[in-house]
């Protein structure tokens, strides 16, 4: 039985049914994961975060988190959002998903994950938290442009939602896309 204080999230095996499961453990035994990732933008372009997924190495990503066992992914996107970046009320959409291999670094385990996107929108690049350096605003088209440069820059989540194609949907607030 699991430990019923350890947080479990949902992992799909390799039958495609979903199981409750400690992150360690689905890490452990292969399983792909559901992530929630968000594309915030506001009119500075769209918000990237460092990369904290396996094989992400730092690289920059979008925001991302996984939900908890029976959490939906807006509510996850939201706690994602609250508690990173004190943000709360945002209206988000669903805005597609990808799936994504990230390879292991050196003692770890290759992570496999399903991504259901949301796209949130501010008015203003302020954050009231998050603000830790290990942030960054980049424009849709600059962003395509340093992704198709240097791929490795960029952890497997956010080059997975990019090659997906939502990339085109990802224009600041009365801004072009990418």
């Amino acid at each position: 039985m699991l430990n019923p204080t350890m947080v479990e999230i949902a992992a799909v095996d390799d039958s495609g049914q979903l199981q409750p499961l400690p992150p360690e453990r689905a890490r452990r035994e292969g399983l792909q994961l559901i992530v929630v990732a968000v594309a915030l933008s506001s009119p500075a372009g769209i918000l990237l975060t460092r990369a904290a997924e396996a094989g992400g190495g730092g690289a920059w990503s979008l925001p991302a988190v996984l939900p908890r066992w029976g959490e939906h992914g807006a509510t996850a996107a939201a706690r994602l959002m609250r508690g990173s970046f004190g943000l709360g009320g945002l209206a988000l959409r669903r805005a597609g998903g990808a799936r994504y291999r990230a390879d292991p670094v050196p003692g770890a385990t290759a992570e496999r994950g399903l991504v259901q996107l949301f796209r949130a929108e501010l008015a203003s690049p302020d954050l009231p938290a998050g603000g830790d350096g290990g942030l960054r605003w980049l424009a849709p088209a600059a962003l395509a442009a340093e992704l198709a440069a240097d791929p490795r820059r960029f952890g497997p989540l956010l080059r997975a939602v990019a090659a997906a194609g939502t990339l085109d949907a990802w224009a600041a607030p009365g801004g072009e896309g990418a």
